[in-house]
């Protein structure tokens, strides 16, 4: 069993009264804030995949090192070298973080051969290129059962992918 990490997440959720009061002849609009704290606790940080061990339990497996280094938003599974194992096609990267912590784009996307066993190597001279935030990817079929990925980015349209024979 790996590392569980913890953290506790301090949330303030804000709620502005928005109703208008009338006293005399005058409406007054109040501004009350309310703050609610929530402590949110966080046990597992690593990009991972829940493995369904067929006996009603799950055991939790972290992936590759290179898909640590920034947020994952969408997964495209598919037996990527014929070989008959899944493989995995990976995007992501979050641009919009405050200032202290800087912002998480040091992923191109990843691709991940899997090893028929749950366990995956990363490839890192694959082609597979995907710069920006990206946020869906999918694939679609089309002329002659060819098949290509289309990645959403963030305020950026789409990337469209083929994969070479």
């Amino acid at each position: 069993m790996g590392k569980i990490l913890y953290t506790n997440l301090s949330v303030f959720f804000l709620k502005i009264s928005t109703s208008l009061i009338f006293v005399g002849k005058k409406y007054y609009f109040p501004f009350i804030l309310i703050f609610y704290n929530y402590i949110l606790k966080t046990y597992q940080l690593a990009s991972s995949y829940i493995e369904n061990l067929g006996d009603g339990s799950f055991q939790v497996v972290g992936l590759p090192e290179i898909t640590q280094r920034s947020p994952l938003f969408d997964f495209h599974i598919s037996d990527l070298n014929k070989d008959g194992n899944l493989d995995i096609l990976s995007v992501g990267n979050f641009e919009a973080s405050e200032v202290l912590s800087g912002r998480y784009d040091s992923g191109n996307g990843s691709v991940l051969l899997g090893d028929g066993k749950g366990g995956f190597k990363s490839v890192l001279n694959s082609g597979f290129n995907v710069p920006g935030e990206a946020r869906n990817i999918q694939g679609v079929i089309y002329k002659s059962n060819r098949k290509i990925l289309l990645v959403g980015l963030q305020n950026n349209g789409i990337q469209m992918l083929r994969q070479l024979d």
